[in-house]
């Protein structure tokens, strides 16, 4: 069954030749150009080849195995062939003891947002399932092979870890040039430099430097502001008026702090006060969570959202829907 788009056909059949020469592979590809489904045309085509074998896909969110599992359904591809297959996170693999990792059942790896496994325990439990299944294939995918970029840490995963061997390479600019996706727009607000000027003036007024040094760091904060003035760049109510449509549909990912439902909401509650007046009592809100809510919470949240229902399945496509995320689909 072939389910791969286009501009993918090239990259996967690299992937197969590439699998001819070594054991690991992968390809890096931006967001939203179609991984996901490379990895379900391998898994089909593996299988069909070896059906006493078995698979293990490994990400690092619930979030995207609800995504995956949701293509399957789409595609009507088969069940019985997925019952080979174990989808799993990576934090639940470091969970489990050596002797269930050697004792899994894997013929072939394929590692989601494969940059993640440079962590130091994720890439120990990895390890740990390839060397005791020798000959077992790995694929790893992901929008970038970098981990840590710009700090200490840095590292090309796909140099350390697949040796080089990167099938095929797909960016953004790329992707956008094509027409696969859209130019992106972006707007930037300087609220989010000013909270970060207000956290740094504290951190120097209640910091243990001397007072010569705070005066020094006062002096170079008080360019940045200085900068910062001479900006061209909207308020973030000028933005959210400017572009948020009367019967758009939006996702609004939050910070990782939002950890509890109250911080959630007032995060929803702030953003609603910067609505114009007319749209703010005709909006429906969601609000996904990777850790506060369950496996099936989000997905029925995530199906109301993407169908413009509500809770009750009434139709709400006539709303401004926004949709709150913490630490999924980003």
């Amino acid at each position: 069954m072939e389910i791969l788009y286009k501009h993918n056909k090239k990259a996967y059949e690299n992937v197969k030749e590439s699998f001819e020469k070594n054991d690991r592979t992968c390809i890096v590809h931006a967001t939203g150009t179609g991984k996901s489904f490379i990895a379900l045309q391998l898994i089909l085509d593996y299988l069909k080849e070896n059906p006493n074998h078995r698979i293990c896909y490994i990400t690092p969110l619930n979030g995207i195995l609800e995504q995956t599992q949701e293509y399957i359904d789409a595609l009507g591809l088969s069940h019985d062939i997925f019952k080979k297959v174990d989808f799993v996170t990576y934090s639940s693999l470091i969970r489990k003891s050596r002797r269930e990792l050697e004792s899994l059942k894997a013929n072939m790896l394929i590692l989601d947002e494969f940059h993640h496994i440079g962590a130091r325990e994720w890439t120990a439990a990895v390890n740990k399932i390839i060397d005791s299944h020798p000959g077992i294939k790995v694929f790893g995918m992901s929008a970038t092979s970098v981990r840590c970029r710009g700090k200490a840490l840095e590292e090309d995963v796909a140099e350390t870890f697949f040796e080089g061997n990167v099938a095929s390479r797909y960016d953004l600019a790329q992707a956008m040039a094509d027409g696969v996706l859209p130019a992106l727009e972006y707007h930037a607000a300087t609220s989010f430099l000013e909270e970060e000027c207000r956290d740094l003036e504290e951190k120097i007024e209640t910091g243990k430097a001397t007072e010569e040094e705070k005066n020094e760091y006062r002096q170079i904060l008080k360019e940045v502001r200085r900068q910062i003035s001479t900006m061209q760049t909207e308020d973030t109510t000028d933005i959210v008026k400017k572009y948020i449509k009367e019967k758009g549909k939006y996702i609004y990912f939050c910070p990782k702090s939002g950890d509890t439902v109250e911080s959630i909401n007032a995060v929803q509650q702030n953003f609603l006060e910067m609505l114009p007046e007319e749209i703010k009592n005709n909006v429906e809100t969601y609000m996904v969570h990777s850790s506060i809510r369950t496996f099936a919470e989000n997905k029925r949240i995530r199906y109301n959202f993407l169908n413009n229902i509500d809770d009750n399945s009434h139709d709400v496509s006539n709303k401004l829907r926004i949709m709150f995320s913490v630490d999924m689909y980003n």
